[in-house]
């Protein structure tokens, strides 16, 4: 399973909780995160005033058990629920409001069905108002729906080759 995330936040209308330094890519029923690899003590800022759903999917016990292939990019994600039914947002440390984010954790031992997710499930947190509205959307897509893929380059060269032998083909027939 890939998990990919992309966008900017705007800092305005949240509250700033604390830096932290254990942060890793993780996916449970209350968080979800992309970056680094795991283990990796990854530093980040974490803020509040976000609103939106405290879970998603199952139970956690399942996530434990993944097993992190390889990652990259900006770690950060939201923590549905840190205990205290208040979600929070987690950012890499001294990000700039709205500047570019990119992560992604790949983790092979997991499924969406695992998980409790389907396919087109759409959960969003938001925070802020008017010009300084701002939200994260996790979209669970289908990994399993086929990707329009051009055709193949060895078989668009068979087909460039046999029409050119019918060209000469043609043209012998003519002298």
């Amino acid at each position: 399973m890939v998990i990919t995330g992309s966008g900017k936040a705007n800092l305005s209308g949240l509250t700033f909780v604390a830096n932290n330094n254990f942060w890793t890519n993780y996916i449970s029923d209350i968080e979800v995160y992309v970056g680094p690899d795991a283990f990796n003590d990854g530093n980040v800022s974490i803020y509040s005033g976000i609103a939106g759903p405290l879970s998603f999917g199952i139970d956690s016990s399942l996530y434990e058990l993944a097993d992190n292939v390889g990652s990259g990019g900006d770690l950060f994600g939201i923590l549905a629920d840190n205990g205290s039914g208040i979600n929070q947002l987690v950012l890499p440390l001294g990000y700039s409001s709205n500047s570019p984010l990119n992560g992604v954790s790949r983790f092979s031992s997991l499924t969406i069905a695992q998980l409790g997710l389907t396919p087109g499930q759409l959960t969003t947190w938001s925070w802020g108002s008017g010009a300084n509205a701002d939200s994260l959307r996790l979209e669970v897509a289908d990994s399993a729906s086929p990707v329009p893929t051009p055709a193949p380059l060895l078989g668009l060269g068979a087909a460039f080759q046999m029409a050119r032998r019918l060209r000469r083909r043609l043209r012998n027939i003519d002298r």
